[in-house]
């Protein structure tokens, strides 16, 4: 039952709303919201991420069925004046229809189903009695796995003619159905590209549905041309644009949007983003920031919104994003959200701080997305980055595109697995740690030093601003919980800050300048901050958590595909890199002592190796001569003038042989016993005398195989690697035994190249 104080303040916040924003002609005609379509639905893709949902599917007494929850939700949806909110799901259409034809794609028995299929009629009549639309977002080429292993086919990408009479046939049903829904779909990402697909099987649908949905297109993986054969074959379709790809690191809208626009007739255009994935698991709310961009959207022949929010405590940046979507009016008013954060923290002149403390707070991780740049939504630097990132990783200004890095004679990515233009000119230029030690620094360019000084300078501004509000409050969760987030972020910029000046040094360093010290001293103090920010999050989030860590085990300068190709989902904690780090100290200082000619940064693998302390070394190989421990393939051979140290190490080399896998060494069945349940820790040196000619993103691999469960239980971290030419390092490889016996321990090569490893050492983690 609501208390009298917080039904004054919910009555004061829509009062407050009504009187405050101008009921003039919207600033964008679509404003919407998404989440996901809560059902798993037996879909794999991305890692089986629905697989979650599917304790509740089978039941009825779960939260889709309670009528007060979408009542609330499109009543605040409608306060906020949304007018849109889009369900998630590669292939949604089994929870809601049944096609008597494909008996085979049904998921629900006919009761559950006709249940669900009445709770979904009810939805989408509440929603649109708060002037709210439903549409769904869906992946292409998608099947039901019931029906695609009935058909002996993939679950994904297989374009055939039953593939697209099934879609056209499903499609087709449901806008029958549920006529008041809309659509949005997209030629991606299985396979990219696949746009007769969608014109065939996904419009040839909604013509056959009679019900004249609306179609929003999604241009992922699509170029112009594309595009507009749906807009031809479909007149009622708006197309839609990543807002900033995965990440949000300026206040604009990205202007690949106009340019897209403008190539397909200047055809109005939907914005899909927001701050999420850097963002994750931190504070995010800048109401200036969101007007600028929405203004900046309208200006791209922008006219609808879809925004994501995937972060902490996110209802400001909904709040302003929703209002600002709605009504621009003349000019920014800081005003009007002193009060609505006094309102909905209960804080009482505390308005003003607090949002200057949260506009600092917000600031932090878009700066540093400016010099350590990605933009795939598995980048996630809040958790922690090895020195080595800072110099490698790519600037806003030398940024490309994920996993493409060539543009065909018309300025397109070839091929197009996501956006069709490289990055474009944000109106920044920023100046890389490397360029900056040499001196190459553009006009007006933004510099490491820079950017370092600003998030130092917004990160004491804001815990200046939250020690003061700490002493003036008294009990009040929230409001204790709002400024944990903003001291989060804070010190995330005193680390980043301190990290990049740590980088300035070791470039400085190895240019010939004595920096040592400044690297040192810097170091020290973004490790002070990340026990700060360990004693934070361990307030906030006392589990662990969910990350993406890029675990690139290729030694520098790296290809932005070595960089995709390397990211590994994590179950941990920001405490977990606590001891990685300080071990990177370490590391760095005794690299530091070898001069700038021999000194190298370490990777993620060695400062997540398990210490010496833990771990009983089982095997060991030396190869200084041939032996019965392992099986020699036609590329493996001893060599005395490539050896690493010693009389000889092994060479693997694959440079005249066809083909495009090379098993090259491999230990006997006796040799090593490797246990399910146990942890190992392979470490070994390797020195390149070819980089991979044929496939140079993972010419080299090491991992455990199993005979028995074959490649799919392949285990190891850091599979794959490569390098330059004359290119040396170390190797830790974690291995963790699945469910059987046999494995053996190999090294492969993929298409022509030539290594030599050395110095090979398996340890046994003490449990």
């Amino acid at each position: 039952m609501i208390g009298i104080e917080k039904l004054k303040i919910t009555i004061a916040m829509a009062l407050f709303v009504s009187q405050s924003w101008c009921f003039t002609k919207p600033a964008l005609e679509l404003r919407g919201t998404v989440m996901s379509f809560p059902f798993w639905l037996g879909t794999t893709m991305y890692g089986n991420m629905w697989k979650g949902f599917s304790e509740n599917e089978k039941r009825t007494d779960w939260w889709w069925f309670d009528k007060n929850y979408w009542t609330d939700l499109f009543s605040d949806m409608e306060r906020r004046h949304l007018n849109a909110l889009a369900f998630l799901h590669p292939h949604p259409y089994p929870a809601l229809v049944d096609l008597p034809q494909y008996p085979e794609a049904r998921y629900f028995p006919p009761d559950l189903l006709n249940k669900y299929r009445e709770m979904f009629k009810w939805i989408v009549e509440e929603a649109k009695r708060h002037g709210i639309k439903l549409y769904f977002l869906t992946w292409n080429i998608c099947l039901p796995p019931n029906f695609a292993s009935a058909h002996n086919l993939p679950e994904f990408g297989d374009d055939t003619p039953l593939t697209r009479a099934y879609t056209r046939a499903v499609v087709a049903e449901l806008f029958r159905s549920f006529p008041d829904l809309g659509l949005i779909t997209m030629a991606a990402e299985t396979p990219p590209g696949c746009i007769d697909f969608v014109e065939e099987a996904i419009v040839g649908g909604l013509k056959d549905s009679g019900a004249n949905p609306h179609l929003i297109f999604w241009t992922w993986c699509s170029y112009p041309w594309e595009a507009q054969r749906i807009l031809k074959a479909y007149p009622n379709t708006t197309l839609m644009h990543y807002l900033q790809y995965e990440q949000f690191f300026l206040p604009k809208a990205d202007p690949r949007i106009k340019k897209f626009s403008k190539e397909c007739g200047n055809a109005p255009m939907i914005a899909l983003g927001g701050p999420k994935s850097a963002h994750g698991y931190l504070f995010w709310g800048d109401p200036e920031w969101a007007r600028e961009t929405v203004k900046s959207l309208k200006e791209q022949n922008g006219i609808g919104f879809f925004i994501e929010t995937y972060i902490a405590d996110p209802w400001l940046a909904q709040e302003a994003f929703s209002r600002y979507a709605y009504d621009l009016g003349d000019k920014y008013d800081e005003g009007e959200w002193f009060e609505k954060i006094e309102q909905h923290y209960n804080c009482p002149g505390m308005g003003k701080e607090l949002l200057s403390g949260m506009k600092n707070a917000s600031s932090i991780i878009p700066l540093f997305l400016l010099l350590v740049h990605s933009q795939t939504d598995h980048y996630m630097p809040q958790f922690g980055l090895p020195l080595v990132f800072y110099l490698e990783m790519p600037t806003l200004s030398s940024y490309i595109f994920e996993n493409v890095q060539t543009t065909d004679e018309k300025g397109y990515l070839k091929p197009n697995l996501g956006l069709c233009y490289p990055n474009p000119d944000w109106g920044l230029k920023v100046t890389s740690v490397w360029d900056y030690a040499k001196g190459k620094i553009p006009k007006g360019a933004l510099t490491p030093p820079q950017i370092a000084d600003d998030l130092e300078k917004n990160a004491l501004y804001c815990l200046k601003i939250t020690k003061n509000l700490r002493n003036r409050i008294k009990e009040n969760e929230e409001l204790t919980s709002l400024l944990d987030r903003l001291e989060l972020n804070a010190y995330l910029g005193l680390h980043f800050s301190s990290k990049i000046r740590a980088a300035v040094g070791w470039a400085e360093f190895k240019l010939g300048k004595n920096t040592a010290a400044k690297v040192l001293e810097n170091l020290r103090k973004s490790i002070d901050a990340w026990e700060k920010i360990v004693e934070i999050t361990n307030r906030l989030y006392p589990g662990d958590v969910s990350f993406w860590r890029c675990e690139i085990a290729s030694p520098p300068p790296w290809r932005q595909n070595q960089i995709w190709y390397s990211y590994a989902s994590v179950r941990g904690h920001w405490r977990d890199h606590l001891e990685p780090f300080k071990r990177e100290l370490m590391i760095v200082e005794r690299e530091l002592k070898k001069g700038r000619e021999k000194a190298r940064l370490p990777l993620w693998e060695e400062l997540l190796a398990f210490p010496n302390e833990k771990l009983e070394l089982i095997f060991s190989e030396d190869f200084e001569e041939k032996n019965e421990k392992w099986i020699w393939g036609e590329c493996a051979s001893l060599t005395s003038k490539e050896a690493i140290n010693g009389k000889s190490s092994a060479l693997l080399d694959s440079r005249k042989l066809k083909g495009e896998w090379h098993f090259a060494l491999r230990t006997a069945p006796e040799a090593i016993k490797l246990q399910p349940g146990k942890i190992y820790q392979l470490e070994f040196d390797y020195k390149i005398i070819e980089e991979g000619l044929d496939y140079p993103d993972n010419p080299f691999g090491v991992a455990g195989r199993t005979p028995t469960g074959g490649v799919p239980y392949d285990i190891g971290t850091g599979r794959f690697w490569d390098g330059a030419k004359g290119s040396f390092g170390h190797r830790v490889v974690l291995l963790e035994p699945k469910n059987f016996e046999d494995y053996f321990i190999f090294f492969s090569l993929h298409g022509q190249g030539a290594v030599v490893i050395d110095n090979i050492r398996l340890y046994l983690l003490r449990q």
